[in-house]
């Protein structure tokens, strides 16, 4: 598990931060 990895990739995906809402699922990260 890489927190710094998921955060950069939220960033790249969605800047408004409407991504970082998906942060306390990590299951839809991990699909991702």
């Amino acid at each position: 598990q890489a927190p710094a990895l998921v955060d950069n990739l939220l960033k790249m995906l969605s800047p408004d931060g409407s991504v970082r809402q998906l942060m306390p699922n990590e299951q839809q990260a991990e699909e991702a």
